[in-house]
């Protein structure tokens, strides 16, 4: 690990823990988390029908949509988030 002006580097630059404990994220760590929710949100598609399959379609729909709106102000098409959520998960 290595030590940055605030706080400490995780490591390879992917987020930074301050001094005061809170967890900061840049970039290129949050549209691979995006990245990844919608790879499992695509995966719940080939599940069997049923409850469960409906219970994690709804869950990603509506994370996938919560990081849209608030991504807003910063462009969500630079995280990956250049699609109506809703046509394409619901």
């Amino acid at each position: 690990m290595t030590g940055g002006e605030n706080g400490i580097d995780s490591g390879g630059g992917s987020g930074i823990i301050n001094l005061e404990g809170n967890f900061t994220m840049n970039d290129e760590l949050l549209k691979q988390c995006i990245d990844d929710l919608i790879e499992q949100a695509e995966s719940v598609k080939e599940e069997p029908e049923g409850e469960l399959r409906d219970g994690k379609r709804l869950a990603y729909l509506e994370v996938l949509s919560t990081l849209k709106t608030n991504l807003t102000p910063l462009d969500p098409e630079k995280f990956g988030l250049d699609f109506d959520v809703d046509k394409r998960f619901a």
